[in-house]
């Protein structure tokens, strides 16, 4: 690495923001989960690509000018088994050739989520009082809560 790059500059106002939107873009549309980090302030940030639980490989920008050139570097285990290679390709692209292998690899849990970390829209259902209420009720008819 030439320059250590902070994750302040993936947030929205740093120098990498775009590149960070156009990654998770890419995964929307790909049907993968693209989870950005910080690199190298010169070579960019890299895109973790996951299917579900199962991760695939990572995604670089190739050039800093858009329309951006982007790398996908396979895992080394879906490089084997998948006779998967390195690729340079235009976004769109890039989506199409990540749904193809996503078809092509074996089934992988659709909602899994990648461990340590929660989906950006996640986020627990807002209840009334009177749903919380029969919810503690419910739970107290089925076990018996005992303080320690």
């Amino acid at each position: 690495m030439a320059g250590e790059m902070h994750k302040e500059e993936l947030e929205e106002g740093g120098e990498w923001y775009s590149v960070r939107k156009d990654m998770e873009e890419i995964g929307k549309k790909a049907g993968a989960i693209v989870k950005v980090e910080p690199y190298d302030q010169y070579q960019g940030p890299k895109g973790k690509v996951y299917f579900g639980a199962q991760y695939v490989g990572e995604l670089w920008v190739g050039n800093f000018e858009k329309p951006y050139v982007w790398y996908f570097k396979p895992e080394i285990n879906i490089k084997l088994l998948h006779s998967v290679k390195s690729a340079k390709m235009s976004k769109y692209v890039l989506v199409d050739y990540l749904k193809k292998l996503k078809e092509s690899l074996p089934s992988h849990k659709p909602f899994a989520v990648i461990p340590g970390e929660k989906p950006a829209n996640w986020s627990t259902p807002k209840l009334k009082k009177e749903q919380q209420k029969s919810l503690l009720h419910l739970v107290k008819s089925k076990y018996t809560i005992v303080e320690r």
